[in-house]
């Protein structure tokens, strides 16, 4: 990884901050995850357990900073829950690494602050790396090369299922490494990430795109490509609505 967690937290955590007041969505949460949760039970039974999650990853240490204290705990918990990084390689085998979030209020929806019934928009930062050490012939360190990728996530949490995703970015930061391609796949994440659109932005240190897709529950991955490595990198991330 590349620098410690906190130097990784300082670098995700790089957007605007909001520091406005709005009102506690708690109580609405709870009654949408309820909705949602009824609603959950009848698309499994029409769609098969196996839609649900692009990347089946073992656990691994998911580091979350919250940039606002106007965001409700239960919301906190499921976009955790939908964050997953790691090292896919060839055979499927996938290796995890820890993820560092932030997640903070949009700043285009500060303003609309009115009552629990306002859409309230959140922003969603995923960072995750990957650092190597090469050895030469006689098992002598000769060197390390390191790579970071960031997905931010924009998502509008909606009265009932229509929720919207707003924007996506991603960023790269690379040291050794040579990245060969990038990938960044979005969709809903209650459903196959075989029906995700994909879009092959190459080795782009940046790339956005606004989306503005409703969606049930919103999410995205983005995956990069090392020449010369038997992994590729990855992170993923949701609003998890389904939790």
């Amino acid at each position: 990884m590349e620098g410690d967690s906190n130097d990784a937290v300082n670098q995700a955590s790089s957007y605007p901050r909001s520091n406005i007041n709005i009102r506690d969505l708690k109580g609405w949460h709870n009654m949408k995850k309820l909705i949602s949760a009824i609603l959950a039970m009848a698309m499994v039974a029409t769609m098969g357990a196996s839609a649900f999650a692009e990347d089946a990853v073992p656990s691994s240490e998911v580091t979350i900073e919250t940039l606002t204290e106007n965001i409700s705990q239960e919301i906190v918990t499921d976009i955790k829950e939908s964050v997953s990084s790691g090292l896919r390689y060839a055979d499927g085998t996938v290796v995890p690494v820890d993820s560092f979030v932030t997640i903070e209020e949009a700043p285009v929806m500060r303003a609309r602050s009115q009552g629990i019934d306002d859409p309230q928009t959140y922003l969603v930062t995923v960072r995750a790396g990957v650092k190597k050490t090469d050895s030469d012939t006689e098992d002598r360190n000769s060197g390390s090369k390191s790579a970071s990728i960031y997905l931010q996530l924009t998502w509008t949490d909606n009265a009932g299922t229509g929720n919207v995703l707003n924007s996506l970015s991603t960023r790269l930061t690379n040291s050794g490494f040579k990245v060969t391609s990038g990938t960044l796949k979005y969709g809903d994440g209650s459903r196959s990430a075989a029906t995700w659109t994909t879009k092959n932005i190459g080795s782009t240190s940046s790339y956005s795109i606004s989306p503005n897709l409703t969606t049930y529950d919103p999410a995205a991955s983005y995956t990069v490509m090392l020449e010369g490595e038997l992994f590729s990198l990855f992170t993923t991330v949701g609003a998890n609505v389904f939790q």
